[in-house]
C-alpha cells in the first residue's frame, strides 16, 4: 500500500506569535536558544534570571521585547516573589517554560536547608508551576501549558 507523507514545515508555523512566554534559565544553553527563536517567531518573551547583568546580556543576543525577571530558584521565598511579581505584570502567562537546572558537584544546602541540586532543579519548577496565585495566569490546557525540561547536566559548582 503506497502512502504520501506530508511533513509541515515548522519553519513557517507562527502559533506562538503574540503568546506570553515565561523562561526560567533562558540567560545561556537550551533556555537562550528557545528563547531566541521563540522571539524571532513573536513571542512575547519574559525571562526570568539569577543575575540582572546576565539578563540584560541574554535579552541583548535574544532581540526584540524581552521582560527581565531576576529570582534565584534556590530560594523558595524568591520563587514566591518571582510568582508574585509575575502576578502584578502579566495578566496572562500562555506557556511556562520551566528550563532553569544544574548539578553541583558539592553538596551544598539552601538557605530553606534543602540540598541545592534537588532546590533548583525539582522543587523552584514545582512551586512556581503549582502556586495558587499563578494558577490563575494558566487558561485550559487547550490555550496554556507548562513545559519542564529534563536532561542531563554537567556540573557547575
Amino acid at each position: 500500500m503506497d502512502r504520501e507523507f506530508v511533513f509541515n514545515d515548522v519553519t513557517t508555523w507562527q502559533g506562538i506569535a503574540g503568546r506570553r512566554i515565561l523562561i526560567t534559565g533562558a540567560t545561556n544553553g537550551i533556555g537562550l536558544a528557545a528563547a531566541k527563536e521563540l522571539s524571532h517567531r513573536g513571542a512575547q518573551l519574559a525571562i526570568v534570571a539569577r543575575s540582572r547583568e546576565r539578563a540584560d546580556v541574554a535579552a541583548r543576543q535574544i532581540g526584540g521585547q524581552v521582560d527581565v525577571l531576576v529570582a534565584d530558584l534556590a530560594s523558595q521565598a524568591s520563587v514566591r516573589r518571582l510568582a508574585a511579581e509575575a502576578l502584578e505584570r502579566y495578566p496572562r502567562i500562555d506557556v511556562l517554560l520551566n528550563n532553569a537546572g544544574a548539578i553541583y558537584s558539592r553538596r551544598q544546602f539552601t538557605e530553606d536547608g534543602i540540598e541545592l541540586t534537588w532546590a533548583v532543579n525539582h522543587l523552584a519548577p514545582f512551586l512556581l508551576t503549582s502556586l495558587r496565585r499563578m494558577a490563575s495566569f494558566f487558561t485550559a490546557l487547550t490555550s496554556g501549558c507548562t513545559i519542564q525540561l529534563a536532561r542531563p547536566l554537567s556540573p557547575v559548582r
